[in-house]
C-alpha cells in the first residue's frame, strides 16, 4: 500500500476522516488524516503536477492541530509582549519604539541575565545595530531615563562599559513574569503564554499533562515528517 492510500483523507461529507475525536498524533500504525488537494494531480511516474501557487489549496493535516495551536499561542503571546511594553509607566515603552533600541535592551539584558557582567560600549558598536551617533545619543538619553548607568573600568579607563538599572531590570522582570493583580494591570509575556497554551492547546492533548517544548518539537517533527514528501515542489509548509 502506498502513503497515499494510507492516508485518510478529509471530505466536506466526512470532516473527521472517519476518525472524529482524534486529538492527538496517530499511534500504533494510525495514520494521519489529512485535507485533500484536489488541485494536485499525481502523474504516471510519480512525480506531482506543477500548479501555480496562487491556484494551490492549501490543506491541512488535523493531527497537526495541536501544533498550530501551539505556534498560535506562542505568537499571541509574543504580540502581548509588544503591548504590555508600551504601558506609559515602563522605560520599555521608549526602548522598545524602534528596532535597533529593541535590539539594544535585548544585549544588555542577556548580558546581564546569562552573564552576569555589564556590557562594554565596543562591543555594542561592533554588533551595528545602528550607526555609531544613534547609539551614543540613545546611551545618552537611556541614561537619563535611568534605565542605564555607564562607568570605566579599572583596568583601562579608555573603556565604557553599561550597567542596567535596577528600575531596567525591574521593568524586564514585570515584561515576562509578573501576574495581574486587577483589571488595570497585564500579565507578563510567560504567564500570558502560559495561559494561551492552557487555553489554546490543552483540549488538544490526552491527558491533564502540561503541554511543554519536548512535546513542541515531537509534533514539529511529525508534522514535517508526513508534509515534506507531498510538497517536492515548494518549502512553503501547509
Amino acid at each position: 500500500m502506498t502513503k497515499e492510500n494510507k492516508l485518510k483523507l478529509v471530505t466536506e461529507d466526512d470532516p473527521q476522516g472517519g476518525q472524529s475525536g482524534i486529538r492527538r498524533a496517530p499511534q500504533n500504525g494510525e495514520h494521519y488524516t489529512i485535507y485533500p488537494f484536489e488541485e494536485r494531480q499525481r502523474l504516471l511516474d510519480s512525480a506531482f503536477e506543477t500548479v501555480p501557487r496562487n491556484k494551490r489549496q492549501r490543506g491541512k493535516i488535523a493531527e497537526a492541530q495541536r501544533f498550530r495551536k501551539a505556534q498560535g499561542a506562542y505568537l499571541s503571546a509574543r504580540a502581548h509582549f509588544f503591548d504590555i511594553a508600551q504601558e506609559s509607566a515602563s522605560q520599555l515603552k521608549w526602548w522598545f519604539a524602534t528596532t535597533h533600541r529593541v535590539r539594544i535592551h535585548h544585549h544588555l539584558m542577556v548580558n546581564y541575565y546569562l552573564e552576569d557582567r555589564p556590557t562594554p560600549v565596543e562591543e555594542l558598536i561592533e554588533k551595528s545595530y545602528c550607526s555609531i551617533r544613534n547609539l551614543h545619543n540613545d546611551l545618552k538619553h537611556a541614561v537619563d531615563l535611568g534605565s542605564i548607568e555607564i562607568d570605566h573600568i579599572e583596568e583601562d579607563k579608555r573603556q565604557r562599559v553599561i550597567y542596567p538599572t535596577r528600575g531596567l531590570i525591574a521593568d524586564t522582570d514585570n515584561l515576562f513574569g509578573r501576574e495581574k493583580q486587577s483589571e488595570h494591570e497585564s500579565d507578563g509575556m510567560f504567564v500570558f503564554w502560559a495561559k494561551q497554551i492552557d487555553k489554546q492547546v490543552g483540549p488538544f492533548c490526552d491527558d491533564n499533562s502540561r503541554y511543554n517544548l519536548d512535546q513542541y518539537h515531537a509534533d514539529f517533527k511529525a508534522y514535517n515528517d508526513l508534509v515534506t514528501p507531498h510538497l517536492p515542489d515548494t518549502d512553503r509548509q501547509f
